[in-house]
């Protein structure tokens, strides 16, 4: 039957009150209401059940059904529709648009913000290396990555600035200069050679015929011109010279034509003096001349019936000493460590060395070989260890057959230690270290009459022939002598019999191109 308007809000009312969970007479139980009075409703002004403003049961205040603070329907609180707590909606949680996770702002293919590619997709980033030379070979610290434009996955490289320089390039072989010291002739008898703090070299050596000789002192200038000068213009006996270079100051020994040992100094440029210091009686070709940091020179010497030494004192006075009494040394080499410490190679009855390490003089017989001991060269290592060279002559001394050997005492094991460098037809050898530590040895092959180099290689510590350019110039008459300037540079000074001239021949620097150390 008809209800009118009165009585349809009567029964409303009466429903409402009567049915506390907001149903109509349950049959819509889990339905919401329109209702927003407590108890069925927040009394925010909306029909959900929390206390904000909108149309939704989550408790924030945008429109969606999750509990965050966005508008998406994730439970992250950005504006992206993904789960991660960033501004994009690519699934990581890093500020980039890329698919990879990492710190930067870019796009997400390297840990900074210096590059910018877009992510390949992949799912196991590889390490890589910056490859500035575009040679395939990185350097530097390492970044995770898919792929990065100018990186690859390799490193090792020596030199990114240079693409001829990695571990896959050849070395090239050794490139030698030869220039001559002096234009007379003939010159360049038992050689001498130093090197200044610029390693610019120093020579001294014996010229003239055999009823007139005198010693000359040659140097390099930068402008790559041999300067000649004499040092002594009367030498009538066999000149052997020996020089030194320290502090500016040029020192050159020799034996004199009183044959008597002499001795002359000068600064680098300066004019030599026009008599010697003759200082003691002298025989053999035993020769050799040190200087210590007090810019003191010690001179090696045999005076027929001992080896001795003479040396300057601060007052500028020379004493003279025995180093080993029972030697009349043919052949000796002196050598000064950084303590001032002095070490001797000379041959003896085999090959002898002593030091006056202890304050007074200590001989050693190495080798009691027959045939060892010829042409005895000796230096030290800045750690102090000890290294020889010398000529075991099989036969008698003018026998083509000399084995080439190298002593040596490492500090670590305190015991001499022997081995044969190679070449079995050698004279005239001379040792010289360079600033890694590697032995560096000049000689002339008897069989060959070629001037030839070799050195140990300090990685497995074999002996390398690097006379590739050295073949075809030949040395005679006497000593060849080594030094290796403190930028790698090797330098030898000899005697060229063809010419009849004093000679000089120099590799520089090595360069390094397989990045192993070694230009070989």
């Amino acid at each position: 039957m008809p209800v009118n308007v009165r009585s349809r809000i009567a029964l409303v009312a009466t429903l409402t009150l009567a049915t506390p969970a907001c149903s109509l007479l349950g049959f819509f139980d889990a339905a919401p209401t329109d209702c927003d009075v407590p108890p069925c409703g927040d009394g925010d002004g909306d029909v959900d059940s929390d206390g904000d403003t909108d149309g939704d049961a989550d408790g924030d205040t945008d429109g969606d059904t999750d509990a965050d603070a966005d508008a998406d329907a994730d439970a992250d609180a950005d504006a992206d529709t993904d789960a991660d707590t960033d501004a994009d909606a690519d699934g990581d949680a890093d500020p980039d648009a890329g698919t990879r996770l990492d710190a930067g702002a870019d796009a997400g293919v390297s840990p900074d913000a210096s590059v910018s590619q877009p992510d390949s997709g992949c799912v196991v980033p590889q390490e890589l290396w910056h490859d500035v030379d575009g040679d395939g070979w990185g350097t530097g610290e390492p970044a995770r990555s898919c792929g990065i434009e100018g990186w690859v996955e390799r490193s090792g490289d020596c030199d990114d600035a240079n693409a001829n320089r990695n571990p896959e390039a050849l070395d090239d072989p050794p490139s030698w200069t030869f220039e001559v010291i002096d234009q007379d002739t003939p010159a360049g008898f038992r050689t001498s050679l130093a090197l200044d703090e610029d390693g610019i070299p120093h020579v001294a050596y014996q010229e003239g015929q055999i009823d007139f000789r005198s010693v000359r002192y040659a140097t390099r200038t930068v402008a790559g011109q041999w300067e000649v000068e004499t040092v002594d213009p009367a030498v009538t006996t066999p000149a052997q010279a020996a020089i030194a270079v320290a502090g500016g100051m040029v020192h050159v020994t020799y034996n004199d034509e009183n044959d008597v040992l002499a001795y002359k100094s000068k600064a680098i440029g300066g004019a030599w003096p026009v008599d010697p210091v003759e200082l003691a009686a002298y025989s053999s070709s035993g020769l050799s001349i040190v200087v210590d940091s007090g810019g003191l020179p010690r001179i090696l010497f045999d005076d027929g019936a001992s080896l001795s030494l003479a040396a300057m004192s601060e007052q500028e006075e020379w004493i003279v000493e025995p180093v080993d009494a029972l030697a009349g040394a043919f052949w000796s080499s002196l050598a000064i460590d950084e303590n001032g410490v002095l070490h001797a190679a000379y041959a003896c009855a085999g090959l002898c060395y002593a030091t006056n390490a202890t304050g007074e003089w200590i001989s050693t017989t190495l080798t009691e070989e027959i045939g060892a001991g010829e042409y005895p060269s000796i230096a030290v290592l800045p750690d102090g260890e000890i290294h020889l060279a010398h000529v075991v002559r099989i036969g008698d001394m003018w026998s083509d057959i000399g084995r080439l050997a190298h002593v040596w005492l490492p500090t670590a094991w305190g015991e001499w230690q022997f081995e044969d460098i190679g070449p079995t037809d050698a004279e005239a050898c001379a040792i010289a270290t360079d600033a890694g530590g590697a032995m560096h040895v000049s000689y002339r092959g008897d069989g060959d009459g070629l001037l030839h180099h070799a050195i140990k290689d300090t990685r497995d510590g074999s002996w390398h022939d690097r006379s590739e350019n050295l073949v075809g110039d030949s040395t005679n008459n006497g000593m060849t002598a080594i030094r290796v300037d403190a930028w790698g540079g090797v330098h030898i000074a000899y005697h060229e019999p063809d010419e009849d001239r004093p000679r000089w021949a120099y590799l520089g620097p090595f360069d390094d191109l397989d990045c192993d150390g070694w230009d070989y």
